[in-house]
C-alpha cells in the first residue's frame, strides 16, 4: 500500500474510533488544555492537564494529557518536573498492567527529552513491535529516527502501521515529521515525492477536520516556504500564525526571521522588540537575531549587546555559540574603528597551521566564490589563537612524481578555541588570500608530537581534525613559495567575475 493509502486507512479507522466517544466533561478540559498549548501558554496547558488528571484519573484522554504534559514540559525545559513524572508513570503503569505498555512508552518519551538514550534503548527492546499501541510504535519511530540515519518510508513513518485508531494530537504530528524526512531525501524519484506530499496533505487533512485550530499545516507550510528560500510567502504564513496565536512567542520570532531573511530589517526589528518586552532577555536565538536585525541596521553598540548577552546564555547551556560569535565579530571590528583587536596583543609568538583537505574540499575551496569562503569556522584543536595563521592544501605529486602540498587558501585565526558539543572545540578564521592555480610547496614538516604524554595528546586532538602546526622550517617554504608565486602572477592581478585576489599579509 502507498503512503497515501495508509494515511487514508488510519484517518478512516481513527475517524470512526472518534465519532464512538461521547463528549465528556473531561474531553471539554482536554481540548482546552491542547489550545493553550497550541497557543505558546504552556504553564497554563500544564496547570490544565494537571487540574485534569487530578480530577478524573482514569479519563479516556490520560494518555493524550500525560502525552502533552510531556510535551510542554520539554518546550519549557523543566527537566527536573520530567524526571519527576516519570516516577509518576511508572507508579502508574505498576498499578495498571494491562496498561504497562502504554506507561512504559509514556517514560521512553520523557527518557528521550533527557537524553537517557540507553534507557530508551531498554524500553525499545522490551515493548518490541506492539502494532496495536501507537504509542509504543512513536516511540520507537522517534527513537530509531534520532539515532540511526533511516530514509525508507517503513522504518520512517512506524506509526502508519498501526492496527489501531490513531487519536492522540502528537502522533498525527509524529507522522508529518516523519514523513517531511522522507521528503528529505536527495535521490527521492520525482513520483515518490509526490506520493509523499499527496501523504502529507492527507496527514495536514485530518489534523484540520479533527483537531480543529492546530497550527501544524500551516507551521509545516511556514518551514517549506523557508526551505525554499521563499522569504515573502513565509512572511505571509507567519503574519497569519502570528493573528491566530499572539501570545506564541515562537511564532513571533519565525515572522521575525522570515521578515529578516527578506530583507525588511526595520520591520523584523520591530517585531524582535516587542517579543523581547513580553520574553525578557531569555531567549538566545531571540537575542541573536535582534544582534543581527541591528548590525543591518548599523546600530553598533545595540547590536554588541544582544550578540554578548546570546553568546553568554548559549555558552552558559553549553550550546555552540560561533554562528553569534561570527556576528559579534564584525560588530566589534566596527565599533574599534580601525583600531587593533585586543586579542592579538600577545607576547606569544605566532604560530603557523597545515590545515589538510581531500581532493573533493581542495576543489570546493578552488571554484566557490571568495565571499562563501570570507570566514570559516572549524575545529583547530586547543593550540590556535587569534592572530595565528592557518594554511588550507592538500596532499599531491609534483611532476616527478614526489611528494608536495597544493596551498589554495590561508586564514588568520581570529578566535580563541570556542566549545562545540560534538567537535570539542572549534575557531573562527578569516580569509586573508586564494590561490587560483595552488601553490605548490614540496618538504613540509609537521611538528612531531613531542615526548610528554599531554604533548601526545595534544598532537594526536590536532591530527584528528587534519590540523598540523609547522615548524619555522616549514613556513621558510611556504614563503618562498608565495613569493614565486606573487612574482610570476603580479601581472595577471585583477578582479575577475567579481572574485578579487587579495594581496598576501
Amino acid at each position: 500500500m502507498s503512503l497515501t493509502g495508509l494515511v487514508q486507512y488510519l484517518r478512516r479507522i481513527s475517524a470512526a474510533a472518534s465519532s464512538e466517544k461521547l463528549l465528556s466533561r473531561s474531553a471539554n478540559l482536554f481540548q482546552e488544555a491542547l489550545k493553550l498549548y497550541w497557543g505558546g501558554q504552556l504553564s497554563k496547558a500544564v496547570d490544565a492537564v494537571t487540574r485534569l488528571l487530578a480530577d478524573d484519573p482514569e479519563t479516556d484522554d490520560r494518555f493524550a494529557a500525560y502525552r502533552l504534559w510531556i510535551e510542554a514540559l520539554a518546550e519549557l525545559n523543566e527537566r527536573p518536573a520530567l524526571a519527576m513524572l516519570s516516577e509518576h508513570l511508572f507508579l502508574r503503569g505498576q498499578a495498571d498492567p494491562d496498561d504497562h505498555e502504554t506507561y512504559t512508552a509514556l517514560r521512553g518519551m520523557i527518557d528521550l527529552e533527557l537524553d537517557a538514550i540507553q534507557a530508551v534503548r531498554l524500553a525499545v527492546k522490551a515493548l518490541g513491535e506492539a502494532r496495536q499501541n501507537p504509542y509504543v510504535l512513536e516511540l520507537i519511530q522517534i527513537y530509531e529516527n534520532r539515532i540511526f540515519d533511516i530514509r525508507s518510508p517503513q522504518e520512517v513513518t512506524k506509526l502508519l502501521k498501526s492496527c489501531a485508531p490513531v487519536s492522540d494530537y502528537f502522533h498525527w504530528q509524529t507522522i508529518a515529521r516523519g514523513l517531511h524526512l522522507i521528503g528529505q531525501v536527495d535521490d527521492l524519484s520525482s513520483d515518490d515525492r509526490d506520493n509523499v506530499g499527496e501523504a502529507l496533505d492527507e496527514v495536514f487533512e485530518h489534523v484540520r477536520e479533527t483537531f480543529r485550530g492546530s497550527p501544524l499545516p500551516s507551521l509545516f507550510a511556514f518551514h517549506r516556504y523557508v526551505q525554499s528560500r521563499d522569504f515573502s510567502a513565509a512572511t505571509v504564513v507567519a503574519q497569519e500564525l502570528v493573528r491566530a496565536y499572539p501570545s506564541h512567542i515562537d511564532i513571533h520570532y519565525y515572522l521575525a526571521y522570515a521578515l529578516f531573511e527578506d530583507g525588511n530589517y526595520p520591520a523584523s526589528r520591530q517585531v524582535l522588540n516587542k517579543t523581547l518586552s513580553v520574553a525578557g532577555e531569555s531567549d538566545p536565538e531571540i537575542l541573536s537575531l535582534l544582534g543581527h536585525c541591528n548590525a543591518k541596521l548599523g546600530d553598533a553598540e545595540r547590536a554588541s549587546h544582544y550578540l554578548k548577552r546570546s553568546s553568554e546564555i548559549l555558552r552558559s547551556a553549553g550550546l555552540p555559540h560561533s554562528h553569534t560569535y561570527l556576528e559579534l565579530s564584525e560588530v566589534e571590528e566596527d565599533l574599534r574603528k580601525g583600531k587593533p583587536d585586543p586579542r592579538r596583543a600577545s607576547s606569544s609568538e605566532r604560530a603557523y597551521w597545515l590545515i589538510e583537505l581531500s581532493p573533493r574540499r581542495y576543489h570546493d575551496m578552488l571554484t566557490a566564490s571568495d565571499e562563501a569562503l570570507s570566514r570559516l569556522i572549524r575545529p583547530m584543536g586547543l593550540g590556535a589563537k587569534p592572530g595565528d595563521v592557518a594554511f588550507f592544501g592538500t596532499r599531491a605529486k609534483d611532476a616527478k612524481g614526489g611528494k608536495t602540498w597544493k596551498i589554495i587558501a590561508d586564514y588568520t585565526v581570529d578566535s580563541a578555541p570556542m566549545w562545540h558539543p560534538t567537535q570539542r572545540s572549534h575557531s573562527s578564521l578569516r580569509l586573508d588570500s586564494r590561490y587560483e592555480t595552488g601553490i605548490s610547496v614540496p618538504d613540509l614538516q609537521p611538528l612531531g608530537p613531542g615526548s610528554t604524554k599531554p604533548e601526545q595528546a595534544y598532537y594526536k586532538l590536532h591530527r584528528s581534525y587534519g590540523v598540523f602546526e609547522l615548524d619555522e622550517k616549514s613556513f621558510k617554504h611556504i614563503a618562498a613559495s608565495l613569493e614565486r608565486y606573487l612574482s610570476e602572477h603580479f601581472t595577471e592581478r585583477r578582479v575577475d567575475g567579481g572574485r578579487t585576489r587579495t594581496d598576501v599579509g
